[in-house]
């Protein structure tokens, strides 16, 4: 008889064993227990927007969806579609995410502050050797991070290059007449006489219309061959 007992203890022990590991695996198997997600880091987070951006450029910018975009928050989103906005009656719609620039051959990045509610980091797009510079300044809000701000005024690395130097000369060639504050003498249509590269956002150009001639000191952003931003055009005479 206590042999008997002996048997069905052990199996009672058995068969415990087996229910709590088979609630334990099912416990743990549940959908609703999943670990928590790992918040993201600044790095990270500019990293994937713009991997998704430069992917998705022209179907992001014709669609809109950078709206739903979980690494924008609404300062950001609604930048963005200001600047899209801007442009939308243009053939080239300007691209704010990487300031004009087409498509570029990669991109690093660089974190140069971080504090518990803000960081900065650098993105640096390599088109065909010219790298780009661009500032992303983050926000953490809830222990999220999110792209509050994209600065494209730090603009270019390195000196403009021989090509870019002839894009932007024939650029003012093309509309200096638009571009002029003073307008052309009845029957006169102005022409360049001189173009002089003071750096790489600051020019002096001389021109005239067969009967005025006129100096100016231009401040301007040089984006690509299609994309130049006039910020001051200051006549000095």
């Amino acid at each position: 008889m206590m042999k008997k007992n002996k048997k069905y203890g052990s199996l009672t022990i058995v068969t415990t064993i087996i229910l709590v590991l088979g609630f334990l695996i099912l416990y743990y198997l549940r959908p609703n227990n999943q670990k928590k997600e790992i918040p993201l880091s600044p790095e990270q987070t500019v990293n994937l927007f713009y991997d998704q951006w430069i992917e998705n450029k022209t179907e992001t910018i014709n669609s809109a969806s950078y709206k739903d975009n979980k690494y924008l928050n609404a300062l950001a989103e609604e930048e963005i579609k200001r600047t899209i906005e801007s442009t939308a009656n243009s053939d080239k719609k300007l691209d704010p995410v990487l300031c004009g620039q087409n498509k570029p051959e990669n991109f690093s990045l660089e974190l140069i502050n971080k504090n518990k509610s803000k960081s900065q980091i650098i993105v640096r797009t390599d088109h065909s050797g010219v790298i780009k510079e661009i500032l992303v300044e983050l926000v953490n809000e809830n222990n999220v991070w999110q792209i509050n701000k994209i600065d494209c005024s730090i603009g270019e690395k390195n000196d403009l290059s021989s090509e870019d130097q002839q894009a932007i000369s024939e650029y003012f060639a093309k509309n200096i007449s638009e571009l002029s504050p003073e307008k052309e003498v009845l029957g006169g249509k102005f022409y360049i006489t001189s173009l002089d590269f003071i750096d790489e956002n600051n020019l002096i150009i001389e021109y005239e219309d067969g009967h005025i001639a006129l100096s100016a000191e231009v401040n301007f952003q040089y984006l690509d061959s299609e994309n130049i931003e006039i910020n001051e055009f200051n006549i000095m005479n």
